[in-house]
């Protein structure tokens, strides 16, 4: 199967304020994918303003929500959904979001691999950053498009378990199931408190060990090959 065209732009351009790219495109309800921005910042992606907010740990981190017409943000979904069953790649029912992993090429390529090797099965994020952002949470049954750095797709996961759980009621087989580090619940604890301080931070919120977490699991649905 060969992915290799992109279906979002290669050349993301930072753009300012979110509050000033909201003056120029019509807002719409439809959240299609995730994107990481650590910083908040609005980029523009095939001549849509993209409004990129990073609450997630190991990236996807947020939803994207673009700011077009509803044409323009369907295309987007449906074209990649077309593309996959024309290469004999069919999606089971279940809402569909187009998501990556990592802030960097290195970082993402790791993830993935990761995802592929069985390693990672499991993600988390901020439940007061959904809320802070009034964002949709995902839910079992999800469907998940995953792209590489290169925007190409390489995985399709599905969301089989959610829940909602303190921080300090994390156990050390979901801490496992994120595949990070050496896989211990110390290691977990140390990297995501670091994470989700930096994140409180960032609502206005203050970080305390009874925070709320999206915990996620999820399985591989299909292994793409992007070249």
């Amino acid at each position: 199967m060969n992915f290799g065209h992109p279906y979002f732009a290669v050349d993301l351009v930072f753009c300012g304020t979110t509050d000033a790219v909201k003056h120029q495109w019509l807002r719409t309800a439809s959240q299609i994918g995730q994107f990481r921005s650590v910083d908040g910042a609005t980029r523009i992606v095939n001549n849509l303003a993209v409004n990129a907010v990073g609450f997630g740990k190991d990236g996807p981190l947020g939803w994207l929500q673009l700011y077009g017409t509803r044409d323009q943000m369907k295309l987007t979904v449906e074209h990649l959904i077309r593309e996959l069953s024309a290469h004999g790649v069919s999606l089971p029912t279940g809402d569909v979001r187009i998501g990556s992993f990592g802030d960097s090429e290195e970082q993402s390529a790791s993830l993935i691999a990761l995802i592929v090797a069985g390693t990672k099965r499991g993600t988390c994020s901020l439940l007061w950053s959904w809320h802070y952002e009034s964002a949709v949470i995902p839910k079992v049954g999800d469907i998940e498009i995953v792209l590489d750095w290169y925007e190409r797709p390489v995985l399709v996961l599905r969301t089989i378990n959610l829940e909602i759980v303190p921080f300090d009621r994390i156990t050390a087989s979901f801490a496992a199931s994120e595949g990070e580090g050496d896989l211990s619940l110390r290691y977990w604890q140390a990297e995501h408190w670091r994470f989700f301080t930096e994140e409180c931070r960032r609502i206005g919120r203050v970080a305390d060990q009874s925070m709320p977490l999206v915990c996620e699991s999820f399985e591989v649905l299909h292994i793409l090959a992007p070249d």
